[in-house]
């Protein structure tokens, strides 16, 4: 069904439209209200960034102007350091110098003063000089009679004493050769004055060879048996050793003359004894022309031991060809073979040869 119109339409629209218009008004108000208040915050938005940004810009700034403070500072203090270097490095100069100064003018000033002195020392030596050649020549005939007279006195007294010497020299003399008792009694005390000293020096000698004969060891006792105290004092394990020793016939066995065994007997008993001692084998005589060869066998031998050995099996073969005994050299070769550790083969070889020779 279609509305039907009221007719009163029209006069509700009339009556309407203030209230409209006061409501739009009312809006505008709040849009105008609303923007101003936009408008205001905006504005306090802007400042607030401006005085943000102004905030910003002077700290910024503030901070340059530190930094730039502190470079000047630092700047400054440098230049005050190198200031306060040179400024020292020129006082050291200064004092330095000062100091080659004053030691140049000490310097100076000492070489001054003994230049001043030496030539104070001159003038007064040469004014000495002069006033001892003036007073010299001036005194020449009083100091020339006084050493006449002094001449004359010493001469005079040289004279006297030689006079009064010889005189009590020959009285002396005299009375000594006229008294036969003060001649006697003077070549007695030096007849025994003589005879003492010749005793002294001579029992000297002979008790300080009889200690070291008694007491000691010679050269040639080391070669023998002899038993001393101070050997025994020594060595008396080997002292000991050599009195308990069964004494061993060295030519057991072999048969020769009587004379030459004993002569063989001793030689082998002093050859057995330098042996046991360490001594020194002093009986042995090379004969032959220089450069035959008589040392050359012993030169090319190595060792104190075999030094040994060699001497005493050279001088029993010379012995044996000597008296021409040649069973007693093959019994020695044999007995050295047995040892080829003290003689070696080409010496014993060697003298095989000379044997058969």
């Amino acid at each position: 069904m279609p509305p039907t119109e009221n007719p009163n339409a029209p006069n509700r629209l009339n009556t309407g439209a203030p209230v409209t218009r006061q409501k739009e008004v009312e809006n505008e108000t709040k849009k105008i209200e609303a923007q101003l208040a936009n408008m205001k915050s905006e504005h306090i938005r802007v400042a607030e960034e401006e005085r943000r940004k102004t905030l910003g810009e002077e700290t910024k700034h503030a901070h340059s102007r530190a930094e730039y403070q502190d470079q000047l500072a630092r700047k400054r203090n440098e230049e005050e350091l190198a200031m306060k270097a040179r400024m020292q490095k020129e006082s050291l100069r200064k004092q330095e110098e000062s100091v080659k100064k004053q030691e140049l003018l000490r310097k100076q000033t000492i070489e001054h003063e003994l230049a001043l002195k030496h030539k104070y020392e001159l003038e007064k030596i040469e004014a000495e000089t002069k006033a001892r050649a003036k007073a010299a020549r001036e005194n020449r005939g009083v100091n020339l009679e006084q050493m006449k007279l002094h001449e004359e006195e010493n001469r005079k007294t040289v004279i006297e004493k030689i006079k009064t010497s010889g005189e009590l020299i020959g009285s002396g003399i005299n009375q000594f050769l006229s008294d036969k008792t003060k001649i006697a009694a003077a070549v007695g005390g030096l007849t025994a004055l003589a005879v003492g000293w010749y005793t002294a020096k001579r029992g000297t000698g002979l008790t300080a060879r009889y200690i070291g004969a008694r007491l000691g060891k010679s050269s040639l006792v080391r070669e023998t048996s002899r038993i001393t105290p101070l050997e025994v004092a020594k060595h008396p394990i080997k002292t000991f050793q050599m009195m308990t020793r069964q004494k061993k016939d060295p030519l057991a066995g072999v048969i020769l003359s009587p004379a030459l065994e004993r002569r063989l007997r001793d030689i082998a008993i002093t050859t057995s004894n330098t042996k046991r001692n360490n001594g020194l084998f002093r009986n042995v005589m090379l004969y032959g022309p220089p450069g035959a060869g008589k040392k050359k066998p012993v030169l090319l031998q190595k060792g104190t031991h075999e030094l040994r050995c060699l001497r005493e099996y050279l001088m029993l073969a010379l012995e044996a060809i000597m008296h021409n005994h040649r069973e007693m050299m093959v019994n020695y070769v044999k007995t050295v073979r047995e040892q080829p550790r003290q003689i070696p083969q080409s010496s014993i070889d060697s003298a095989m040869e000379r044997a058969n020779t």
